[in-house]
Formats: C-alpha cells, structure tokens, sequence
C-alpha cells in the first residue's frame, strides 16, 4: 500500500499511541482494516473524533526558549497522506 510506505519510521506516536512501524509491518489484516475504516469516512465525508486529535508539546530549546511539536495520531497520517495521494492522481 503506497500510503503506508510513504509514513516514516521512528517517529513519536500521537494521542493514539500507536507508532507507525505497528501499522507499516503487521499483517494484512491491520491494513485492510485501516483501508476500510478510510474508505468508509470517505463515502460518508465525515472524520472520525479521534483523527482530529492533536497533542501539542512543548520542547525545549537552548535557553529559556520552547517550541511547540505536534503529536498527531496515525489514522490521522494515513488519512492525511491518503488524500494527498488521491488529490494528485
């Protein structure tokens, strides 16, 4: 699957927990799911609650300085890349 290729490894997980290598190497069965769970919120048009979940963090920086890192879930990844994908076709 071209989407699950493209998400990169060893990165932090979002408010899901769930880090992409899980998604990206695990079976068939995980991506398939994955794939009818998207399919199914793009024929309804409609975002499940949990992808629009973002944890932002603050990370220190040298000094007194912070900034803020986003910590965005992985369905909300792969929906995000998905669509990309499909808008450049």
């Amino acid at each position: 699957m071209a989407v699950l290729k493209r998400l990169k490894n060893n990165k932090a997980p979002g408010g899901d927990n769930v880090v992409k290598q899980f998604s990206k190497y695990d079976g068939c069965e995980v991506r398939d799911k994955l794939l009818k769970l998207m399919n199914m919120m793009f024929e309804k048009r409609e975002v499940l609650s949990d992808f629009r979940k973002t944890l932002i963090k603050p990370l220190h920086e040298e000094g007194d300085s912070y900034r803020g890192i986003s910590l965005v879930s992985i369905g909300s990844k792969f929906l995000s890349m998905m669509i990309l994908l499909r808008c450049c076709r």
